[in-house]
């Protein structure tokens, strides 16, 4: 593969996550200082690199577990397996990398100061947790295309089913990522239970991406998939029009916080 073909794939894959930072940062009141806003995407994209050395070099997942080694499953089993893979092995952990990142960095900041700044790096974590995530797949698909013999298309079409995927799974990392945000700002902006909203703010998007995956797993109908999206999409857009609302009315931008200790 030519550098430039190697190139546009790179610049494809990031499109989808260049628009969300651009509507998020575009439209909001109070932009977020950029050095911030990067050094959340970048620790996002270190604890996904982590999270994978962990579970494929340390806990070597894909070598045991049945729905990674591709043992014939079916009835109760096949979904039980799908099910805990889909919640626990990947949701669970991938939205941990998130949440940690959230809560022993961005929540400290002092540039982290009204409701909507939740979502603005929510929504960062997410970015930096996909990206990562895309370009394993690219990788992967590049050396696929490297491993091809000459004249097939068998290498370029995994590329392209590749950057499709990923127009996708990224955006809905970044919905994950928005839905967590807006309830930790639930939690720091409001006189309320600390522990449930912080509960509450692992376990939502847990469950929302668990489902994603499982659809995906055990290949249910397509319509509950674009219905998921679509619901996650409207959740998404909802928060922030919402928090675009209140940020309008506003002259100065840094509120009270609670919660933080």
């Amino acid at each position: 593969m030519s550098i430039l073909t190697s190139f546009i794939a790179h610049f494809a894959i990031l499109m989808p996550g260049i628009i969300i930072v651009f509507v998020l940062l575009r439209y909001d009141k109070f932009p977020e200082p950029p050095k911030w806003l990067i050094v959340t995407i970048l620790l996002a994209f270190a604890g996904t690199t982590i999270f994978g050395t962990v579970k494929y070099d340390i806990l070597r997942i894909h070598e045991w577990y049945p729905t990674y080694i591709g043992e014939e499953l079916s009835g109760f089993s096949f979904y039980f397996l799908n099910f805990i893979d889909a919640y626990i092995l990947v949701a669970f952990g991938e939205e941990l990398v998130k949440y940690l990142v959230i809560l022993l960095f961005c929540v400290r900041l002092k540039e982290f100061n009204e409701p909507l700044d939740g979502l603005i790096y929510g929504g960062m974590a997410g970015l930096g947790f996909a990206l990562e995530e895309a370009f394993v797949y690219l990788s992967s698909a590049i050396s696929a295309v490297a491993a091809a013999e000459p004249g097939t298309s068998e290498g370029t079409s995994e590329i392209i089913d590749t950057i499709f995927g990923r127009w996708t799974a990224i955006p809905a990392h970044v919905f994950f990522g928005l839905i967590m945000g807006s309830l930790f700002s639930y939690t720091i902006f409001n006189r309320v239970n600390k522990y449930l909203f912080l509960f509450l703010a692992i376990l939502i998007p847990t469950l929302l991406h668990g489902t994603y995956d499982f659809i995906l797993f055990v290949n249910l109908p397509h319509i509950l998939f674009l219905f998921l999206y679509a619901g996650m999409l409207a959740w998404a857009v909802g928060l922030f029009v919402h928090y675009k609302g209140l940020q309008r009315l506003k002259n100065t931008e840094a509120e009270q916080k609670y919660n933080l200790n």
